[in-house]
């Protein structure tokens, strides 16, 4: 700027012109630069920008220097290259570098003590170097220097989970078995949970959504199942209706033989409730509908050829950019029923084999409005998270049935097992009867909530729960054996004007009768 400033008042005033058209390209560029970041990652964006800055820079002075009138708006258009890689993602990056109650305080120090002694002298050095003779390129060995000490800092101090990176690289430490506790805050300080994740904790991708999204799309409908290792955790824990894994090789394995069985199934998604756990994390509660046929050998049988359609949802817990827990619920009953098989007689086959488990007891804090069993919960959606609890007590836990109206919306909507809607707060009423029927003892312990708000789709709320009780009532599976069972499930509401007005509930059937042929057999 120096440099080409200097002249007559005219040829400055024509120079002045050329750094507006310069700067009027550059400042559109910015609104690009914001989300390029959060796609492919801060590290590599920063990274680019100090090698564009050595490379370029020289060349960007020796357009300037041919002092004519297209050299300026020429020198600053190639310097914006540099500065596109480095000035928004380093806004971005500052502040994820401390914890959020620190941000405001750290972002400032961080960013106005170097500024002080390199920009705030920038324009004094500049033109002391540019302006004795033969030192032209001085400025740009200052600068190159300054690029190369940054570029050492961010390949030894920034470490991001950006797409490409391998697994070893960003492997979070410690890896947690578990994380059912919430943070502890530290004396004299509150934590309060962020309602949003970083940005770090989903990247490479822009949002919860399509973290979600694109990871299940690329490793059931593109085929890419050993992707599973590089966005489960290594010793991931996995609750299901039978019990719970650990270790990603088991979902690697389950997942070919999922596949192997059913190739043309399609799980699309219904509904995702995401809600942040930290800054460095989120829960994601994700709904598909499954739909394909029977083409394979499969745990069940060979291929029988038969189309089917059923709902699961998975719960995971996903920190800095890792499924480290996951709980897991399908409709397998219907998934075996249309098949055209007996799910007694699968149920008494998987018992037989010694498949009689049941979901791993886990109990939740306290307050489930502030922490469930996947961690502290912001303090958001407290009026519907509230209703699904009570309702979950007085009718479920206190057989208060005659309150449904409460609760319920007069054209409620209640998605449940074997694929059946139920319309209105009657059948959804005589629904919960027919299973506590069963299970006249039956008790619900509610083990996690998330909620969210999307325009398109209203407030949201998912509940993880657990059914446990005897089997001493009426004989829908069998005669009654008298013993305890217990059902592992997830709910997902729609809550407007303060009612649930629709309900997917899905637990797994099947596995509730593999527990009750499995005490048969055992005399």
């Amino acid at each position: 700027m120096a440099f080409v400033s200097t002249g007559s008042p005219g040829q400055r005033d024509r120079r002045t012109v050329a750094h507006a058209v310069a700067l009027a390209v550059f400042i559109p560029l910015l609104a690009a630069a914001g989300r390029l970041p959060d796609r492919i990652g801060r590290r590599p964006l920063l990274l680019a920008g100090s090698v564009c800055t050595v490379v370029l820079i020289p060349l960007s002075f020796w357009v300037a220097h041919g002092r004519t009138l297209g050299a300026a708006p020429g020198a600053q258009l190639i310097y914006p290259v540099p500065e596109f890689c480095i000035a928004v993602p380093l806004a971005a990056w500052l502040p994820e570098m401390v914890p959020t109650r620190l941000r405001v305080t750290a972002t400032a120090l961080g960013f106005n003590v170097p500024f002080a002694p390199f920009s705030g002298t920038a324009t004094v050095i500049a033109t002391a170097l540019v302006g004795r003779p033969g030192r032209l390129y001085s400025v740009c060995l200052y600068l190159g220097g300054l690029a190369a000490i940054s570029f050492a800092g961010l390949l030894r101090g920034l470490q991001e989970a950006a797409q490409g990176d391998s697994p070893a690289a960003v492997s979070p430490e410690p890896l947690p078995g578990t994380a059912s506790a919430p943070p502890v805050p530290q004396e004299g300080w509150p934590v309060p949970t962020p309602t949003t994740p970083d940005p770090g904790a989903h990247a490479p991708y822009a949002t919860v959504e399509e973290y979600v999204r694109v990871w299940t799309d690329r490793i059931w409908q593109e085929r890419g199942v050993g992707l599973i290792r590089e966005c489960y955790a290594p010793e991931v824990v996995v609750h299901g209706a039978l019990g719970t894994v650990t270790g990603v090789e088991p979902v690697v394995h389950g997942t070919l033989q999922r596949i192997t069985a059913f190739p043309d199934r399609i799980g699309g998604a219904e509904d995702i409730i995401w809600e942040a756990r930290g800054a460095d994390a989120f829960l994601s509660s994700h709904r598909s509908l499954h739909t394909g046929s029977h083409r394979g050998h499969s745990a069940y049988g060979p291929p029988t050829g038969r189309p089917f359609a059923f709902r699961g949802i998975a719960h995971c817990l996903v920190r800095d950019g890792w499924f480290v827990e996951e709980w897991l619920v399908r409709d397998e009953y219907e998934l075996v029923r249309s098949l055209g098989l007996d799910p007694a007689q699968v149920a008494a086959g998987i018992a037989a084999h010694g498949g009689a488990a049941c979901p791993t007891v886990q109990e939740p804090g306290g307050d489930l409005l502030a922490a469930g069993v996947s961690g502290g919960r912001p303090a958001a959606h407290k009026a519907e998270c509230e209703l699904v609890l009570t309702q979950f007590h007085e009718l479920w836990n206190q057989c208060l049935l005659d309150r449904t109206e409460r609760f319920f919306a007069p054209d409620v909507r209640c998605h449940t097992t074997r694929f059946r809607t139920l319309q209105g707060r009657d059948q959804y009423r005589d629904e919960v009867i027919s299973l506590l029927g069963c299970l006249p003892d039956a008790q619900v312990t509610v083990l996690d909530l998330a909620a969210h708000t999307a325009a398109d789709r209203g407030t949201r709320v998912a509940a993880v729960w657990r059914l446990e009780g005897h089997y001493t009532g009426v004989p829908a599976y069998g005669p009654p054996t008298g013993q305890p069972v217990t059902v592992l499930g997830i709910s997902h509401y729609l809550v407007r004007d303060g009612h649930i007005t629709e309900e997917w509930r899905v637990y797994d059937e099947l596995a509730l009768l593999v527990q009750i042929e499995g005490q048969r057999q055992a005399g």
